[in-house]
């Protein structure tokens, strides 16, 4: 139903609301549709101040409510005159969740994933490796420490979210904390 809409939206380049949380219906996320494949649409996430806030992909059937060229938009154009800086390459036809997870590993950039429908972020964390069926990750808590690593099949992972603030809060811990932690 709204993959039309979306891929519509990813050729125009348009910044839009996505409504997904059908718990929270007046929760939205903000930014520009990057690619779509059969399943998953791949988002540019801005912040609230229109700054880089990473890559999320997310199954299109959690989509229920796309908003475009309303109030919000329009501050959001304002907020967002400059280029932030980081360009998102997905390879179009590609699996976004492998594409999303290649590129993380390439570029170094910590993941948090969510599996089997959740609602939370279950694995965070460097990419350490990309197999057909599996993936493996190099944990990283919240503190920016090395927490083991993780194995997962790639079928359970429901949601992939790259590069945000929250992602980069944690990296820069990751950075600043012990040297030693080159494992990942």
């Amino acid at each position: 139903m709204f993959s039309q809409i979306l891929r519509q939206l990813k050729s125009e380049a348009k910044n839009v609301s996505i409504y997904t949380d059908r718990a929270q219906t007046s929760k939205f996320t903000f930014g520009s549709v990057l690619n779509i494949d059969k399943h998953y649409f791949a988002l540019h996430m801005l912040t609230t101040d229109g700054q880089d806030d990473g890559l999320l992909i997310q199954p299109i059937e959690r989509v229920y409510r796309i908003e475009q060229d309303g109030q919000y938009a329009a501050k959001m154009k304002k907020l967002a005159v400059h280029d932030t800086g980081v360009h998102y390459q997905l390879e179009d036809g590609a699996n976004l969740i492998q594409a999303a997870l290649l590129a993380a590993k390439k570029n170094g950039w910590i993941v948090s994933i969510e599996l089997l429908d959740s609602g939370y972020n279950d694995v965070v964390g460097f990419v350490q490796a990309v197999q057909p069926e599996l993936c493996t990750i190099c944990l990283v808590d919240a503190y920016g420490y090395d927490d083991g690593t993780a194995t997962i099949r790639r079928q359970d992972i429901t949601q992939v979210v790259c590069n945000s603030a929250d992602e980069q809060r944690i990296l820069r811990l990751w950075k600043v904390n012990d040297k030693a932690q080159a494992d990942c």
